[in-house]
């Protein structure tokens, strides 16, 4: 998660990225992973980091994203329930790419 009005948030966001791609060695695409850029409540000309900018930061390492204001409550529920989802089918595959789970004497209630 970033500040639309901070530049470095955003750049520490994509070093996070990186972080997590390192730590677990894996492609960030292949665990749950999604970057949101938050204060979206805020004036446009207050933005310094472009929507477009964090679709191509997106589009990068294959992984989700969004804009949020927890201010407002805005698409903060929907976030929130992306994030479980990759958690969960994470959870159930092994990776966000595969496509038959792994076998498993755990159940996942909902």
């Amino acid at each position: 998660m970033y500040a639309i009005n901070d530049r470095s948030s955003f750049e520490d966001a994509e070093m996070y990225i990186q972080q997590i791609e390192r730590t677990k060695d894996v492609d960030a695409a292949d665990v749950p992973c999604m970057v949101v850029g938050n204060k979206l409540d805020l004036a446009p000309n207050e933005r310094v980091v472009s929507t477009a900018e964090l679709h191509k930061l997106a589009r990068k390492y294959n992984i989700k994203c969004a804009e949020a204001s927890a201010k407002n409550n805005a698409n903060v529920n929907h976030v929130f329930e992306d994030v479980v989802m990759m958690v969960l089918k994470y959870r159930a595959f092994g990776s966000l790419k595969q496509e038959k789970p792994k076998p498993s004497k755990q159940c996942i209630t909902m």
